[in-house]
């Protein structure tokens, strides 16, 4: 009986029908997910069509049964005499159809794949005429908040206006409908005396709230006024006068006047914390020494934090800001990750503990989770919580991008890198980011585009000398790099990262006095910081010195167990330790496969490993992994990882070099193969002169004179470098 329902469903086509059904609906909902954002249409959409496709199945199958289509129309299968029947004629033009919507699904997953992953969906990204500023039509109401004026009579409240004024933007941005410009960009225009509407053509708002304040002892004054960009005229304005201690109130009020205004609803269901208006203060104080990221503003802003959790212990929004504090510490102060994340972690979390809606404590939790465990997709989930708890934080995006960058999820962090600075403008920082985005994205043009619009704020700004620096640096233009670097060192004494670069860069020119002298430099922004730690890993590399290597491997895990784990395992095969190399190789490559950590992480663990399981049947596996992880980046046109003494090309040429037993298998096919993707890498910017001698695929070949050659050509480019620097001096 089984068989016979069986064939009675192929007689009435009903699994034709399922088949063609299910290959139309995954092309609508494919369509419809392409189709929701470049339209501006709402994110339910994409559910409701998935929900519609997935209960009309069994309505599809259920028809195909009970109905047959006939030349006189749909008709009810048991009125049909079976000489009447066409089901077999319809079952035909079924075939059609599937194996046409399979053509269609295909060719769509053919682009999708192959072309749409590989470009920026202009919805996502600026045009490349303008990468500073925002469309000029917005399709929600948008505000900026200026900073309010101080009225006082001692002229001292400065801070307070300022607060006042980000606790309003801070209110506003989780008002549905409305998009609220970020403080950078807003307060730029602090004690300026431009137009309103220049303003706001400038943040690229429809309105704009400004007012000021008069504290006189324990009462307070605050004026109010809500602005239309379009003709400069006033939608609504308000004073309040009243006592200190009932600041947070006034600021819901502010808030709920503007909403009233602008006919939008806002949810003040979660309430700010009651605290001491002294603790206020101080936190307000601690906040303002956090708008740049500099070591003596940072350590102030530690102080102000202290001071106020002395007067209100249980203060989150204190915690929170201590945590995030730290983050930038460990990035531009230079302390280490093992000082500065056990600080983020305790207080992000002492600060969730009192306020599980802490936005800030949020976001520093997903750095944690990001960087201390190395859980991205607990990091993801901390820090898009945050963005819906205040969506107009600039600085979590931010640090959302550099969780998507250790995915290897580059197109993702152009867009977060892009939302930033739509929600800020005019912030240089944010602009850098950018830059260093597309520039990982290998669009090139793009990124100096963006760049030359960064100097147009600031011609000079550290961030954007930092970035120029960079990407000359990517392009093997040394001696223009180092300069810019210089610039940046000067510019931002507390950060070691300039110091660390040049050091690397020098060495790799053979002057060893000059490295030195800037290791001591980044040394002095701080012990074992991050950017030390990179300067001297390369040299040790550059030297061969492994036990450096495997030293500053130990230092590495609290920030990195990963790329930690790599260096050991490295410096290990360069100790003839085999077998703990192969322990930390097999940690990183067991977590690649655990939790997909990103391949710019893992490779040098599968270029380790093949070189540790070296002529084995297992040594072909990593072999691969290592090989498609660096054709994937020349399919981008994008070989460097980030420095001009290792790129895809140099790691081919490693990885056909070991395919040998032994140099004695050498043949000429093999040696041109290599000498190819040699001279490719140099093309490419690859200015290692050390590696015949010190890297560990060229063991072996070090008396080579074709290889010889390879670095005679080096040390000639690089030797072109020096010559520009002894000029610039």
């Amino acid at each position: 009986m089984s068989q016979s329902f069986f064939t009675e469903l192929k007689r009435r086509n009903v699994f034709k029908v399922g088949t063609a059904y299910l290959v139309l609906a995954w092309i609508v909902i494919q369509v419809t997910d392409t189709a929701v954002p470049a339209l501006h249409l709402p994110e339910w959409v994409n559910s409701f069509v998935f929900f519609i496709g997935a209960i009309g199945f069994p309505f599809a199958l259920f028809f195909a049964w009970i109905f047959e289509v006939t030349p006189a129309g749909v008709r009810l299968e048991a009125d049909i005499k079976p000489e009447e029947s066409i089901s077999a004629h319809t079952g035909k033009n079924l075939d059609y159809i599937i194996i046409t919507l399979l053509v269609i699904a295909l060719g769509y997953f053919i682009y999708d794949s192959q072309f749409k992953t590989n470009e920026v969906r202009q919805t996502d990204l600026l045009t490349t005429s303008d990468l500073t500023t925002a469309p000029t039509k917005d399709t929600i109401l948008s505000i900026a908040v200026l900073p309010f004026s101080d009225m006082s009579s001692t002229g001292d409240q400065e801070y307070f206006g300022d607060g006042i004024a980000e606790e309003l933007l801070n209110v506003l941005a989780k008002t549905k409908g409305l998009r609220v410009a970020a403080r950078t960009s807003s307060f730029k225009f602090k004690n300026a005396d431009v137009d309103i509407i220049e303003i706001g053509k400038a943040l690229n708002v429809t309105k704009i709230l400004e007012g000021s304040i008069r504290k006189a002892g324990d009462q307070i004054r605050v004026t109010a006024q809500l602005i239309n960009v379009a003709d400069g005229y006033h939608i609504w304005s308000e004073t309040y006068d009243r006592e200190l201690k009932n600041i947070f109130q006034v600021q819901d009020e502010i808030s709920q006047s503007i909403v009233g205004a602008l006919k939008l609803e806002l949810d003040l269901s979660h309430q700010t914390q009651s605290v001491d208006v002294k603790a206020y203060e101080l936190y307000l104080k601690g906040r303002e020494y956090t708008r740049q990221p500099i070591k003596e503003r940072l350590l102030k802003a530690l102080d102000y934090y202290q001071q106020a959790l002395e007067i209100e212990p249980d203060y989150a929004r204190v915690y929170a800001g201590i945590a995030s504090a730290w983050i930038w510490l460990e990035d531009y102060g230079g302390y280490s990750a093992e000082i500065a994340y056990p600080q983020v972690e305790k207080n992000a979390r002492k600060s969730l503990q009192l306020d599980d809606e802490q936005a800030e404590a949020l976001m520093s939790m997903g750095i944690v989770y990001n960087r201390i465990y190395g859980d991205e997709l607990a990091a993801q989930f901390f820090i898009k919580q945050a963005i819906m708890l205040n969506p107009s934080h600039v600085e979590i995006y931010s640090h959302f991008a550099d969780v998507l960058w250790a995915l290897d999820m580059h197109k993702k962090v152009l867009q977060q890198r892009n939302k930033a600075v739509l929600l800020d403008p005019l912030s240089t920082f944010y602009h850098s980011k950018l830059v260093a985005a597309l520039s990982d994205n290998n669009m090139l043009p793009e990124a100096w585009v963006a760049l030359d619009r960064l100097f147009e704020l600031d011609p000079e700004d550290a961030y954007g000398w930092e970035e120029k620096a960079d990407l000359l640096f990517d392009q093997g233009d040394l001696a223009e790099s180092i300069k810019g670097y210089i610039k940046v060192h000067h510019a931002r004494p507390g950060d070691a990262f300039s110091a660390g670069k040049l050091a690397s860069m020098f060495h790799l020119l053979g002057d060893v006095e000059k490295s030195n002298h800037w290791i001591k430099e980044s040394r002095l922004r701080g012990e074992n910081n991050r950017w030390l730690l990179n300067a001297t890993t390369s040299i040790a590399l550059y030297k061969a010195d492994w036990q450096a290597l495997l030293d500053n491997a130990e230092l590495k895990v609290a920030a990195d167990k990963n790329i930690a784990a790599s260096w050991a395992g490295y410096a290990y095969l360069g100790l003839g330790d085999d077998e703990n190399a192969l322990a930390k190789f097999t940690f990183v490559t067991s977590q690649f496969k655990l939790r997909n950590v990103a391949l710019s992480e893992s490779h040098l663990s599968f270029l380790g490993m093949a070189l540790l399981k070296k002529n084995s049947a297992e040594a072909k596996k990593y072999q691969v992994l290592a090989e498609n992880v660096y054709l994937e980046r020349l399919k981008t046109n994008n070989p460097t990882f980030g420095r001009p003494t290792y790129n895809a090309y140099f790691g081919l040429a490693c990885l056909k070099l070991n395919t040998l037993s032994s140099p004695s298998e050498m043949t000429s096919t093999i040696k041109n193969e290599v000498l190819e993707l040699l001279n490719e890498a140099i093309d490419a910017s690859f200015n290692d002169a050390t590696f015949l001698k010190n890297d560990l695929f060229f063991r072996g070949y070090q008396n080579d004179e074709d290889f010889i050659k390879v670095v005679e050509r080096i040390k000639a480019l690089n030797d072109v470098e020096i010559e520009k620097l002894a000029k610039m001096e």
